[in-house]
């Protein structure tokens, strides 16, 4: 893909990854060892994994901004943090899971409840309510997602072209990413939902829409994972 940054040069050894995450110039890889590396542009910092770069389980990337889980539940952030999207909010701990869009970053706790923070022109920073629980979730450019332990989803934030309209029914969901201006939902049953804007064929999910036990969403494309 595109590497005018050289975010597609993967540093030295190229081994012992159990994670990755991608941004618009930048990447994070997650090491078996619980450190991060990371590559691209680097104008704000978006590279500099904070001292000491142990303990990490997990990675989250933004534009211009990234984002760590340690496996003490608290949340590293750094980079551009024009809008606030690195002030990780107090208490810094009891995090299970972490996201990032555009400019603003989500944070799962371990209760059920989404701490979000960054840019909030949309109300993408909104922290909706925890019931029922939340067991997942997802940035996008100027939304986010929120998957209910009763297998719905929430969305919140800009829905200028539906990203927010969640297909009925919203039921049976066990997975999520957010996109650009759209959305993907993982069925229980293997198959992929899309909404939101299609202008670049992101939200045509290839047939047979069967099998699927992971998604991804760029800004205008989408990837899915099959168990075959």
């Amino acid at each position: 893909g595109l590497n005018d940054e050289g975010q597609c040069n993967v540093p030295s050894p190229n081994s012992g990854f159990i994670a990755v995450a991608a941004g618009v110039t930048h990447s994070l890889g997650l090491r078996n060892d619980g450190s991060i590396s990371a590559w691209g542009r680097n104008n704000y910092g978006q590279c500099d994994v904070p001292s000491p770069n142990t303990g990490f389980i997990a990675v989250a990337v933004g534009e211009h901004h990234s984002l760590g889980l340690r496996n003490d539940g608290s949340i590293a952030a750094w980079g551009w943090n024009i809008e606030g999207q690195c002030d990780v909010p107090s208490p810094n701990n009891g995090f299970i899971a972490v996201a990032a869009g555009w400019s603003h970053s989500l944070g799962l706790r371990d209760n059920g409840s989404i701490s979000a923070w960054g840019n909030n022109d949309y109300g993408q920073s909104h922290s909706p309510w925890a019931i029922p629980a939340f067991i997942a979730v997802a940035g996008g450019m100027g939304h986010s997602l929120g998957l209910r332990n009763d297998g719905s989803i929430a969305a919140w934030g800009l829905n200028d072209k539906g990203q927010c309209d969640v297909p009925s029914p919203n039921s049976g969901f066990i997975a999520v990413a957010a996109g650009g201006k759209y959305s993907l939902g993982l069925r229980n049953d293997g198959s992929i939902v899309a909404w939101g804007w299609n202008n670049a064929g992101q939200c045509n999910v290839p047939s047979p829409n069967s099998g699927f036990i992971a998604v991804a969403a760029g800004i205008y494309h989408s990837l899915g994972l099959r168990e075959e």
